[in-house]
């Protein structure tokens, strides 16, 4: 024993050395020594150095919490803090959608009408702020929400553009039909024509900047925002997205179909294929385009948004022949102005029959 006590001793006193606890005699291994071993081992000087600067955090996180709570209901009925409509701006608004699209979105909404105010603060605002925009029937996409300090929100958008009226008889007042008019876009969505009817009533020219379509035997399915539910009329409104860029200036005014020759036994592609088009300029000439088949562009809505633009770039080049002979024919002015002769013009026949 004493022995091994000197050769510990002269072990120890070696420099950087560390003395296994096998080699220390039993009645050395007291508690002390076993927990500072321990410690040595597990909790080291960085270890605890960690240790407390995390259990620091903790507790701070904790005054904080505790002080938030009590004060962040005066924060957050700051002015810099609290929103209106007013304090929201819309980052790319087209012309046609209304000015009162921000006090709409809140309106409409029940997570703001609850409130009396309205916070940055609020955990759920940006996504209440969102699904308020999405449920605007002007309203596509939701890109993002941005909130600046002080308050103010900017909301990226994509924006539904109307691209027709649609004229319908709906009911006889006098003795005379009365004539309902709704406004679509592109996707054969339902829009409202509240504001276009204000801007028509201030300026009746501005009626010309869409195409009247005409012949449309259904009536909405539902409510703004929400598709029509037909699918002549979606394929009447990719018509005149068609025609988007050229109509006025050809002096194209109305979009016509018939559907009472129609078979209705037939499948909806095969129909399209069947169904024959006209146009009709300013002055009531006639244009006969024949058939615009879409069938498999309204079916490609069912998936991406990048797949159906791609299918409907697709059925649009093979209708570009058409419109570019009514091009030719006008050759940059209104087609009113060729002679009566021209008309009707029958886009059917190829150009060697005409």
């Amino acid at each position: 024993v004493e022995s091994l006590q000197e050769a510990a001793a002269q072990i120890s006193q070696a420099k950087h050395c560390v003395l296994p606890i096998s080699m220390i005699p039993s009645n050395h291994k007291n508690e002390k020594d076993l927990f500072d071993l321990f410690c040595d081992l597990f909790m080291g000087p960085a270890q605890w150095e960690i240790f407390k600067q995390v259990l620091l955090a903790a507790v701070f996180y904790i005054i904080f919490r505790f002080f938030w709570y009590e004060v962040s209901s005066y924060v957050a009925d700051q002015n810099d803090y609290r929103i209106s409509s007013e304090q929201i701006v819309l980052t790319s608004r087209p012309l046609w959608v209304p000015p009162t699209l921000e006090k709409s979105a809140l309106a409409n909404d029940a997570s703001f009408t609850s409130r009396p105010s309205l916070s940055l603060l609020d955990r759920q605002f940006v996504q209440n702020l969102t699904s308020a925009f999405r449920a605007e029937p002007w309203v596509r996409e939701v890109n993002s929400v941005r909130l600046q300090y002080p308050a103010s929100v900017e909301v990226n958008a994509e924006f539904r553009e109307p691209v027709a009226f649609i004229a319908m008889n709906s009911s006889i007042e006098n003795g005379l039909p009365s004539r309902a008019v709704y406004q679509i876009d592109s996707d054969g969505v339902l829009l409202p024509t509240d504001y276009i009817t204000v801007s028509i009533s201030s300026n009746p020219e501005s009626i010309y900047d869409y195409p009247l379509i005409e012949g449309i035997c259904s009536t909405p399915l539902s409510t703004y925002g929400q598709p029509w539910g037909d699918p002549v009329v979606d394929e009447a409104a990719l018509f005149a997205d068609f025609l988007r860029g050229d109509f006025k200036q050809l002096g194209i005014a109305k979009i016509m179909v018939s559907e009472k020759d129609e078979d209705k036994e037939l499948p909806p592609e095969k129909r399209s294929q069947q169904r024959i088009w006209h146009l009709a300029t300013t002055e009531g000439k006639e244009i006969i385009w024949g058939s615009f088949p879409m069938s498999s562009v309204i079916r490609s809505r069912s998936g991406s948004r990048s797949l159906y633009e791609v299918a409907k770039d697709e059925a649009f080049r093979a209708e570009e022949p058409k419109l570019a002979r009514l091009r030719n024919l006008a050759q940059g002015k209104h087609l009113d102005l060729l002679s009566d002769d021209f008309f009707p013009i029958d886009l059917t026949l190829d150009d060697s029959s005409k």
